[in-house]
């Protein structure tokens, strides 16, 4: 039974092909991070015991845990107090308990980078990048000496970053 509504039509000429993508080396992340930390060492002007908040985001970036673990175990060789702040913005659904779980599907928990989590939503302002938005950084109970990224960073539209 013909419903009336089939339609004969034609295809066009079609042909199946490959897409070959090149694959760039796998990098030695922990050699990686060993550079950065000697070139970034002598130019701390910490005493030891102070306190470093790594900020640690949701973005794509591959072995982020072993990545953030070996930030916090050079951090805690040089005599820092290093702990990690949630750094992505609106992901985990803007909630603090929201980021934490982020990071945990990320592989960031307190036990595997060997550093506590501390997360809240509420932001302090410490400045503005040269685009003129702003750079906030998570208002904590215990306030950082200093503070190291371990993300990208993508800018926040002032009137949802800032509140009013």
């Amino acid at each position: 039974m013909n419903s009336g509504m089939a339609v004969e039509c034609k295809l066009p000429w079609m042909r199946l092909i490959h897409q070959r993508y090149e694959v760039p080396p796998k990098i030695d992340v922990l050699a990686e991070v060993d550079r950065g930390w000697m070139r970034l060492k002598d130019d701390l002007d910490l005493k030891k015991g102070a306190s470093v908040a790594v900020g640690v985001g949701s973005r794509g970036i591959s072995d982020l845990a072993i990545v953030v673990r070996a930030v916090v175990a050079k951090l805690k060789e040089a005599g820092y107090r290093p702990f990690i702040i949630p750094a992505m913005g609106s992901h985990g659904g803007a909630t603090a308990a929201g980021q934490v779980d982020v990071l945990r599907s990320r592989g960031i928990t307190e036990e595997s980078v060997g550093a506590s989590i501390v997360a809240t939503m509420d932001v302090i302002p410490m400045g503005e990048v040269v685009t003129a938005f702003p750079c906030l950084l998570t208002a904590m109970p215990r306030r950082p000496t200093a503070s190291c990224p371990s993300t990208g960073l993508n800018p926040i539209p002032t009137s949802l970053a800032l509140p009013r």
